[in-house]
């Protein structure tokens, strides 16, 4: 390389270094809700309001089922793959190898040969253990694997951006997500407990959503554009739970609709918060949104994992922030047994969140996200009903006990701090 090459090598290695310590300073966004008195959280005005927010018409949902732990929401996927006839089309943040990746590709095959067009999308660093020929199966039956952002020279600048989504739709009519992936971190072993998780199934016109966000993200890997009417067929007549699928991208103000989402839905909050969580950063916006709830009289209850969490770092950073709101008077509790990765969230004993999205600055400002906001008092108690059996298994933290923690600890929360932006 001659001398202009490394002055051009050293330019180009001065603005990534740029980038990324710009994506890892970058000032809170600096939301505030300017919606005044807002409407009731259970009102119809405020389904209206949401939706617009979040850019998602509101469908009807047929039929909401949880899945509660990873041996009975892998079985319930492999019993509708199976009862696939045209399509199957799954995105997945975490794919690994082994023994449960292995059923779902021979499932996966087995159905492609039936003529079956399966898709299956792959984030490339999620599942970065994964390899196209782990799909041999799947590819020789006439199956298609793509994988999300590749590193690639031309995609550098985007290596950042990650789909962390989990959708599972088959036929156009039946639909999974949640924050499960395919890995046997989420079955049990001899060894180590699973993963305490859930994946929710959805049936009727709101799987529409879920199609649609896999569409938009396999057009970006491979180039084609599913808009066949087989994929969206018209949903029956239903009378189902009035259901929004909010598809969050990030935009150049590094926010998205999935943070437009929680602070809506906490800002709206009359009587009650459960959120549960693997990922617990709330920025200063979310933060004081919580604050100012609880002083108007909301309970605030969060379920984090406790020393099963993964990684420490994250938890680190993560209790760093319970400080504030613990003197405000929320209440914090850690999950003991295993590592706590449900993502829920449950308002006013009406609507219900479920889905990709962590409580943390990247699933707010950097992934892409997808969660299905359920307005259903039914729905709603189902989820709290969970809460309330993982809370018997957890550790409440106290004001006073957090005080007291440790000066190293104190000191590892300063040091991740440093790459909470990016957690």
């Amino acid at each position: 390389m001659d001398f202009y090459g490394w002055i051009l090598l050293a330019v180009l290695a001065a603005v990534e270094a740029g980038r990324l310590l710009a994506a890892l300073l970058r000032p809170d966004p600096g939301v505030v809700v300017n919606a005044g008195e807002p409407a009731a959280s259970d009102s119809p005005e405020f389904l209206q309001v949401l939706g617009a927010h979040t850019d998602s018409p509101a469908d009807r949902c047929a039929a909401v089922t949880m899945h509660v732990d990873g041996e009975a929401f892998y079985q319930a996927q492999l019993d509708v793959v199976g009862e696939a006839k045209r399509s199957i089309h799954w995105a997945a943040y975490i794919f690994r190898p082994g023994p449960t990746s292995t059923r779902f590709i021979q499932a996966l095959a087995d159905k492609a040969r039936e003529g079956v067009e399966v898709r299956v999308l792959l984030d490339a660093f999620g599942s970065l253990r994964s390899r196209r020929a782990d799909f041999k199966a799947l590819l020789d039956s006439g199956g298609r694997v793509e994988w999300y952002h590749p590193l690639r020279w031309h995609t550098w600048p985007r290596i950042n951006h990650r789909s962390h989504q989990n959708v599972l739709v088959i036929d156009g009519v039946r639909g999974f997500l949640g924050g499960a992936g395919v890995a046997e971190c989420w079955t049990p072993r001899p060894s180590k407990p699973a993963w305490r998780d859930s994946v929710f199934e959805l049936q009727g016109g709101a799987v529409a959503g879920l199609q649609a966000a896999f569409a938009e993200n396999w057009l970006e890997a491979s180039g084609e554009l599913l808009a066949r009417r087989a994929d969206y067929p018209p949903p029956p007549a239903e009378s189902g739970p009035q259901t929004l699928i909010v598809n969050s991208s990030p935009t150049r103000g590094g926010s998205t609709r999935a943070r437009t989402l929680f602070q809506s839905l906490i800002h709206a909050a009359r009587d009650r918060i459960w959120i549960a969580t693997p990922y617990f950063l709330p920025d200063a916006s979310a933060r004081r949104e919580m604050v100012q709830a609880v002083e108007r009289g909301v309970e605030l209850r969060v379920l984090v994992p406790g020393r099963h969490a993964v990684p420490l770092m994250t938890r680190r950073c993560s209790r760093r922030h319970y400080g504030e709101l613990l003197a405000a008077g929320a209440r914090i509790d850690e999950y003991q047994p295993t590592m706590m990765h449900a993502k829920t969230m449950v308002v006013d004993g009406c609507w219900s969140v479920f889905g990709s999205t962590n409580f943390d600055p990247r699933s707010f400002g950097i992934n892409d996200e997808i969660n299905a906001a359920v307005f259903s008092t039914e729905t709603a108690a189902q989820l709290e009903e969970q809460f309330r059996r993982d809370l018997a298994a957890a550790q409440p933290i106290l004001y006073d006990d957090w005080k007291r923690r440790p000066l190293w600890e104190r000191a590892s929360e300063r040091l991740s701090a440093i790459f909470e932006r990016q957690q």
